[in-house]
C-alpha cells in the first residue's frame, strides 16, 4: 500500500483504472480470473465484467471503473494480505458474506 496523503484533487478515471489494473494482477497472481469474478459479483459470476474493465480504454467494449470498483479491489487486495482465503469466501442468497475463514498456514 502506499503512505497516507491527503487527496488534493479528484480521483480521475485513469488513476481508478491504474489502481484496478494493479490491484486486480496482485489478486490474479494468487487467485483464478472465475474466483475474483464469483468475488466481485457477491457469490454470483462477474467474470465478463472484470474483463471489460480491465481490456483497453480504445475499444467499444471497454467499461470504466468506478470508485467503488477502486475501492474493492483495494479491499481485496487488503484482505488477501491479511490473511484470508478470498476463494473460501461464501455468500448467502442476497449477497451477504456468510464465511471468511483466513488461509490456513
Amino acid at each position: 500500500m502506499r503512505t497516507k496523503a491527503p487527496i488534493q484533487k479528484a480521483v480521475t478515471a485513469e488513476d481508478r483504472r491504474k489502481i484496478f489494473v494493479e490491484n486486480y494482477a496482485e489478486l490474479a497472481e494468487t487467485y483464478a480470473p472465475l474466483e475474483l469474478g464469483q468475488l466481485y459479483g457477491l457469490g454470483r459470476q462477474m467474470r465478463s465484467d472484470l474483463d471489460r474493465k480491465l481490456r483497453d480504454p480504445s475499444l467499444p467494449s471497454h467499461r470504466g471503473t468506478t470508485q467503488a470498483d477502486a475501492l474493492l479491489i483495494q479491499m481485496l487486495v487488503f484482505l488477501k494480505r491479511e490473511g484470508y482465503d478470498l476463494a473460501k469466501f461464501e455468500f448467502n442468497e442476497r449477497g451477504e458474506i456468510v464465511e471468511a475463514p483466513r488461509r490456513k498456514e
